[in-house]
């Protein structure tokens, strides 16, 4: 017994060295992890804003908007082709699980592409909700755009489980290249919608392939069809395990995005497709980037949360504040950048004729601030298994903005007050989403304490 304590007692301070060393190499990975994924945000984001003049140069704003609307039916229907069991990727017990996950997410991601691409071709006909802006041909477009989507995403939450930002990273800058050197190149021949879409099937078709390749050669996923079939006896039990993504996740992920992008083809059926192509250039330039630089944060804070969740629930308190300030440090300057001087920005950069997107993004940028921050922070919920109230609040959120819809068309509101209006109401929702973060986050801790 003297010899079991004098071996304990040996060993703790071992122990406790290691501990304290786990926690600061865990940091550093952090850190790198964030810095890794911004080497390929970085020049991206600098290539997006240096295509932005030239493509706005040769394309008129209108088709700019066609564009936007059919990136707004791809961008809704992308988070329902999986049910939202790719989420779960990452926070699967094990790589046999994750794997069997994504085989789970190809077996059912190509009957629902096919099935959301009909539910566009209902809505271009009969000319729904704006939909019917984009010509007919739109759907071989968005089917496309749906399939290499689907395909990425499947792949991305593989990666980051493995935490391979690297991948990821590089992923995000040759893709970006490919859709602004396609883009600009046809807009001498086509400046139209359609040489904006090619660029668009260029960049996510590379995405695609590129991770498919990483996830088989680097993590030793096998995907062919006899081994989806094979693994379809485990898929009941992964839906009933992971019930939640499906039933919680998938509704709100998709009014998520509904907030971010429904004003899209809003904006066309009620103002016309140059205003929504103003709104789409402002979506690019500011918040696409700002996205961008909160996707690598939130990619690395998604998988290094999911970590501390099953290895070290003590330290979510504190790794969920030092992320809140991180971001908003970084998006304090480009907010006060744009309150003060967005509408000459663009009149210099983009144009004259596009002065009125720089008025846009003047009014938008505490809304994209507010983005730019909560969005990362968001991936608690899919972490700690809090679907139900995010769900709550996604439907709260939807209803405010449908009511400014409703409100801007009855009263025939001028298109820069509806844009006001639409920014005090989501912002709004936002500072309640953000407060209610902190209680999950703060409740847990006491929840894992006791």
């Amino acid at each position: 017994m003297d010899q079991q304590s004098s071996n304990t007692g040996a060993e703790a301070p071992k122990n406790s060295k290691r501990s304290v060393l786990d926690k600061y190499l865990g940091q550093k990975t952090f850190l790198r992890n964030i810095l890794v994924l911004l080497g390929g945000s970085a020049p991206s984001q600098l290539l997006s804003i240096g295509a932005m003049p030239f493509i706005t140069r040769l394309f008129p704003a209108s088709e700019l908007g066609i564009l936007g609307v059919i990136m707004t039916f791809v961008g809704l229907a992308s988070t329902s082709t999986q049910l939202r069991l790719e989420l779960a990727i990452v926070n699967s017990e094990n790589d046999s699980e994750a794997k069997r996950l994504l085989k789970l997410c190809f077996f059912l991601s190509l009957p629902l592409v096919f099935l959301a691409a009909l539910v566009y071709f209902v809505f271009n006909q009969m000319e729904l909700f704006g939909f019917g802006e984009p010509p007919g041909i739109s759907l071989a477009f968005v089917l496309i755009l749906l399939i290499t989507s689907s395909l990425q995403m499947n792949t991305n939450y593989l990666l980051i489980r493995h935490e391979n930002f690297k991948a990821i990273s590089l992923q995000n800058l040759v893709g970006t290249s490919l859709r602004f050197i396609t883009q600009i190149g046809l807009g001498f021949l086509i400046p139209t919608w359609i040489g904006l879409a090619v660029g668009e099937v260029m960049s996510r078709a590379f995405g695609g392939i590129y991770q498919f390749r990483v996830a088989v050669k680097k993590h030793g996923l096998q995907v062919g069809l006899n081994e989806i079939l094979g693994a379809r006896r485990s898929f009941s039990e992964l839906i009933k395990k992971y019930h939640e993504f499906p039933l919680f996740s998938m509704p709100a992920t998709f009014l998520d995005t509904f907030l971010v992008m429904i004003p899209i083809p809003f904006i066309t059926s009620l103002y016309g497709a140059d205003s929504a192509g103003f709104y789409v250039l402002v979506n690019r330039v500011i918040l696409a980037p700002t996205s961008l630089i909160g996707g690598a944060i939130r990619d690395a804070f998604h998988g290094r949360l999911a970590r501390y969740s099953r290895d070290n629930p003590s330290a979510l308190k504190s790794f969920f504040l030092k992320n809140t300030a991180l971001l908003s440090v970084i998006g304090v300057f480009p907010l006060v950048t744009l309150v003060l001087f967005a509408p000459e920005l663009f009149e210099i950069v983009f144009g004259e004729k596009w002065r009125g997107a720089g008025e846009i993004a003047q009014r938008l940028a505490p809304l994209g601030f507010l983005q730019f921050v909560v969005t990362p922070l968001s991936r608690v919920v899919f972490v700690l298994n809090q679907q139900k109230q995010k769900l709550i609040y996604n439907l709260g959120a939807s209803g405010l903005l449908l009511g400014v819809f409703y409100y801007s068309f009855s009263q025939n509101l001028p298109f820069m007050k509806f844009i006001e209006y639409m920014t005090y109401t989501s912002s709004f929702a936002l500072i309640v989403y953000f407060v209610a973060l902190l209680v999950i986050v703060f409740s847990e801790k006491a929840k894992r304490s006791s």
